[in-house]
This record gives C-alpha cells, structure tokens and sequence, in this order.
C-alpha cells in the first residue's frame, strides 16, 4: 500500500523481501564440544512430562482483548497467530503519536505487533466504539477504540488479504501468557534504523517471521477465510477511515 511498505507495513502487503543474511556453520570445535548422548532417567522423563502440559496449554490459549477503559473487548484465538514483532518504523511511531496514550512504544519508539489471520480475531463488545484511521490515502487501517484511543490493529485496505497486525497494547493478559503464546518480545525487530535509541537488529528472525507470515496468509486463503472483525460482509470496513493531512502526519513524525 502506497508507494513504499516498512516493517510490519511489508508483511501486510505480502511483499517480504529478502535480506542478506550469514549463516553460522558448525565448526568442528563446536561439534567436539557437544553434549554426549545418553539414556532419559526416570528425573528427565519426570520433567518432561510437567513442562508438556503447560507448553500446550499456552498455545491453546485464547488471548482476551480490552481496550483500556474496558468498553471495547474481544479475544485472539492464539493458535492462529503468525509471529510476533517490534516494528521501530516513522508510521507505527506517528501512529503512535496521533493516538496520545501511554504504553504503545517502549523505550526505543518501538511498537509491540503480533500478526495474525483476521479470523482468530473476534470483538465481543463495544464494536460501535471502533473506528480506524490512515495516514495517508492509500495507506493501511489502523483501528482503535474511539473511547480511550487504544490500538487494536492494523489491517490492509482489501479485506482479502487476510492480515491483521495486532498491538499488544490490547492484550489483556499478563506479560508471561503473552510471552508463552507468542515467544519474547524484540525477538524480532524491523526497521532499526528509524529507531530513537540503538537497537540490536535481528536478520534471521526477520526472514524466519516473514516467512510464517506468508505460509499463515496462504493456509487462510487457502480456507477462503474472511476479515469479519474490521469488515463487513460485503468487504467494506466497519468504519470510515479518517486520513490524517500530510501536515499532521509531518508533526506527529517530527515529534516522534
């Protein structure tokens, strides 16, 4: 969408590009140094079977959505979600800006996002307080509740395209349900360059995450899938979006 895609923006529009990255071969010290094979004890059997259970558990989960004054709510069905990232991009952090809440970006101006199929997504009040806006004429949707201004997600403008970039501002979960469903965050970073502080960036994990992306798009077209939570039937989005000018935007980018 628009004339040029940045980081989750990329992954929305289907057009991850690939990035030159070094793979670490293993050298033969490394190898020499490897732990040696030996037989499960009844202890390692023991532990295996305690840690298991939970490791599912955390899959399974439904994740709840709530906006902060808790008029607006849903729930991530967590299974269907494509990875998990912190997008440092001019656009997630003016978006950011436009919405004035506290806890969107972390220190760095980065923006907790995990993208998912917009099926697992389901609202379950306060629909009527969801809207979204862009910041330009062709850019993607950024919803959030109207009542607090707390984001929801991102979507494409052509409901066929099943994305949705969540922010984890919304999860009503604590940060260690969040981090067993979905993996640490900062795992994977992009657009480190536009960040306010130095971040380590993460060329494998970008490509690794690109990847489940696209296979996580595909499977949902494949299931001919539709984004029912931000659109209509009839494809059209639940709210009007509201474009920002390109002065406003100008501000809310020099202000970030």
């Amino acid at each position: 969408m628009g004339s040029r895609l940045r980081g989750n923006d990329e992954w929305a529009a289907g057009q991850v590009a690939p990035r030159r990255v070094r793979l670490l071969s293993m050298t033969s010290a490394t190898a020499a140094t490897a732990t040696p094979f030996r037989v499960a004890t009844p202890a390692d059997r023991a532990q295996w079977s305690s840690t298991e259970p939970a490791t599912r558990t955390a899959m399974d989960t439904t994740i709840p959505l709530r906006c902060r004054c808790g008029t607006v709510k849903g729930e991530l069905d967590a299974r269907r979600a494509y990875t998990r990232a912190t997008c440092y991009c001019k656009d997630c952090r003016a978006y950011a800006r436009f919405l004035g809440v506290p806890g969107v970006l972390d220190a760095a101006g980065g923006t907790d996002v995990v993208p998912a199929a917009p099926a697992a997504v389901r609202l379950t009040a306060g629909t009527e307080h969801v809207t979204c806006m862009s910041l330009s004429p062709k850019g993607i949707l950024r919803w959030y509740a109207a009542c607090c201004r707390t984001p929801l997600g991102n979507t494409p403008r052509d409901p066929k395209l099943p994305y949705v970039g969540l922010v984890t501002a919304c999860f009503d979960a604590p940060p260690q349900t969040v981090d067993a469903a979905f993996g640490p965050r900062d795992r994977i970073v992009l657009n480190t360059q536009s960040a306010t502080a130095p971040v380590r960036a993460t060329p494998l994990g970008f490509l690794a995450g690109g990847l489940r992306i696209l296979a996580g798009i595909l499977r949902a077209k494949l299931r001919r899938e539709r984004a029912t939570s931000f659109f209509d039937a009839a494809g059209r989005p639940l709210r009007e979006p509201d474009v920002i000018s390109r002065e406003t935007r100008t501000a809310l980018e020099r202000a970030g």
